[in-house]
């Protein structure tokens, strides 16, 4: 029995040592792999080192960008806002100038309304000035026939103290004989 045991154990010691063989043969092809494995992981590794510093600039430029843009916006925002004051300021003035303008379209009716007024106040001066035109005409003729009438009278006074001087002359004659 114990030549099968010896048996069995060096059937066991053979299929041990081919197992462990085996076993190290597979832990070297696994070794080989995992360095392998290693190398291309540290390969790759590096080359996502390299993108994620290539990624982390272009995040550091587009942060910049981004202070930038929102550094303009908030300076478009500035504009904007004093533009709309600007505009409100504008609008106001504007219904001023509005407000005046009609102040001075009413003035301008009113002075119109003046200036017809004027006018009708003129062409009755005017009228007067005519009917008082015809008067002083009037008054002229009659003056100018009271002339003529005073002098047909001083005349036919003259004629009569003509006429007075020689009777008396004739009356002074008849009583001087």
């Amino acid at each position: 029995t114990s030549s099968w045991k010896d048996s069995i154990i060096k059937s066991n010691k053979a299929a041990f040592v081919s197992i462990k063989s085996n076993l190290k043969e597979e832990n070297d092809i696994q070794s080989k792999v995992i360095k392998e494995l290693k190398s291309e992981k540290d390969s790759r590794c590096k080359a996502l080192e390299k993108k994620l510093g290539k990624c982390q600039l272009k995040v550091e430029g587009l942060e910049m960008s981004i202070k930038d843009k929102s550094s303009a916006l908030k300076s478009c925002e500035a504009e904007d806002e004093r533009i709309q004051k600007s505009l409100a300021s504008t609008t106001e003035e504007h219904g001023h100038l509005e407000r005046a303008f009609e102040g001075l379209k009413n003035e301008q009716a009113a002075k119109e309304a003046t200036i017809q007024d004027m006018d009708i106040m003129v062409k009755d001066q005017q009228g007067e000035i005519l009917s008082l035109g015809a008067c002083i005409d009037e008054r002229n003729r009659t003056i100018e026939a009271k002339e003529a009438e005073y002098k047909a009278v001083q005349l036919e006074l003259k004629e009569e103290k003509g006429l007075l001087s020689e009777a008396y002359e004739e009356i002074k004659a008849k009583n001087a004989f």
